[in-house]
């Protein structure tokens, strides 16, 4: 199953300046697991040490972004998953 990730500015970085990723999987977990397959730099800014996702992650533009529980949410033949790299500040 090909989706497509696409991904903010901040992240490109991590992906030799690819803005958006060809990857297969059945859920939003296994398409990032295959991300990280392809560039292992991205496993340092999706998940913590703690296995806690750091990105917010939208299907398709959705208004809500998922969460940790619904990375098991299934995806299909042509979706987009859309990256945001989080930024904290004080």
């Amino acid at each position: 199953m090909s989706i497509r990730i696409i991904l903010s500015e901040l992240l490109r970085e991590y992906t030799s300046a690819q803005g958006i990723v060809e990857v297969n999987g059945d859920t939003v977990l296994d398409c990032l697991k295959d991300l990280i397959r392809q560039y292992p730099g991205t496993a340092n800014w999706l998940f913590d040490r703690e296995g806690r996702l750091l990105v917010l992650i939208t299907v398709n533009q959705a208004k809500t972004a998922l969460n940790f529980e619904r990375l098991n949410d299934k995806v299909r033949d042509g979706d987009q998953l859309f990256l945001y790299m989080t930024l904290g500040g004080g």
